[in-house]
């Protein structure tokens, strides 16, 4: 929020985007609080578009807080994480005006949304509630990156947040150390650099296709990995 109050100093902020839960790629939501500061910010400078991009949306078990109030704000629902990234549908929420605005940009470009991919949405969507897919897929994802946490927390005696989503964000010396011990030992991670501003190095750890079998050698590999190098980034 520091830099979007700068930007707001010189004139330039517009618009803001805000992942409200399972941020990628620390994992940590927005706070009652956090979104009441966001809340405040936006009211005093309402030249600025507050963005909210809840792509985690139903996978989410924490509470949804909107950092704006009424329609002062476009709320973003995605379905690609929770149905299919071949659907490349969205749900939109907010100023009417905008939403308007938005449509008239639609039916005048290629941007327009295939009606057959809405119902295959709708039914899908209706699907999976039905059977319960969507609560076995949360808890899924969460029993996977609790056990991660826990484990690495064990084994390095630390208080790593358990969070939630895909991606997991691990403090680390060196982020070269680091992906290249993880690629000696048969894993891929992603250095955090591109994701950081000014927070020390960490790596960036994707959990989709981690199986529960992985998870006890995963965290000993991380465990080596966070102590690997020196603090050089």
């Amino acid at each position: 929020m520091n830099r979007v109050v700068g930007c707001r100093k010189a004139g330039a902020a517009g618009a803001v985007i805000l992942t409200p839960r399972a941020h990628n790629p620390t994992g940590v939501s927005l706070s009652a609080q956090r979104a009441q500061q966001w809340r405040r910010f936006l009211r005093d400078n309402p030249q600025c578009l507050a963005i909210v991009d809840d792509f985690w949306g139903p996978l989410s078990q924490q509470p949804l807080h909107l950092p704006f109030d009424g329609d002062r704000g476009l709320y973003v629902l995605s379905l690609s994480k929770f149905l299919s990234p071949d659907l490349r549908i969205a749900l939109a929420c907010g100023d009417p005006t905008l939403l308007q605005a938005m449509r008239a940009d639609q039916y005048i470009s290629e941007r327009w949304v295939s009606h057959i991919l809405q119902q295959i949405a709708a039914r899908l969507w209706r699907q999976t509630l039905q059977e319960g897919q969507l609560q076995r897929a949360q808890q899924a994802y969460q029993a996977r990156r609790d056990e991660l946490v826990q484990r690495l927390n064990a084994l390095n005696h630390t208080a790593l947040a358990v969070g939630e989503g895909l991606h997991l964000w691990l403090p680390v010396r060196s982020e070269t150390a680091a992906a290249q011990l993880m690629a000696q030992r048969g894993w891929l991670v992603q250095g955090g650099e591109p994701f950081r501003l000014k927070g020390g190095p960490a790596l960036r750890v994707s959990l989709a296709n981690v199986t529960p079998a992985q998870l006890a050698p995963l965290a000993q590999d991380l465990t080596d990995a966070m102590r690997a190098g020196a603090a050089i980034n």
